[in-house]
């Protein structure tokens, strides 16, 4: 059985309790009690040759996609974060919606946080910039 919450100590104080679901981070609570919710989307990296408004208007026309955040443009290629909602495996429709207008999906990978960025984030105590 895997345990459902870790209580993380940081030079003798609880730096946070991070709760996780089916191995997955769910939820993260700093020791001064500020809570991210991270359970309740999951997030793709994609990095696709097209153009950036566009491709950002056409996942944003997703009822899966929650939020699509543009990384970095370079040469007409794009890197993006695009949230969709924990119940949805949209990768194919993703992949579909690319190649069927022409563009090129060069990557398409699924982003967790691991319990191991969490702990750095919570002990470095830069937990506000945790996504997943």
């Amino acid at each position: 059985m895997i345990c459902r919450r870790v209580i993380i100590i940081n030079e003798g104080r609880i730096a946070g309790n991070v709760w996780l679901e089916d191995g997955r981070v769910t939820s993260i609570q700093t020791g001064e009690g500020a809570a991210v919710q991270v359970g309740d989307r999951r997030t793709l990296s994609l990095l696709v040759r097209a153009p950036e408004e566009a491709l950002k208007t056409a996942l944003q026309g997703m009822p899966e996609v929650l939020d699509v955040r543009v990384e970095d443009i370079h040469d007409g290629v794009v890197r993006l974060s695009v949230d969709h909602t924990p119940d949805s495996d949209i990768r194919e429709k993703i992949s579909s919606l690319i190649v069927g207008n022409g563009w090129g999906l060069l990557e398409l990978s699924p982003m967790e946080i691991t319990l191991e960025e969490v702990f750095l984030k919570l002990v470095s105590r830069e937990i506000e910039g945790v996504r997943g």
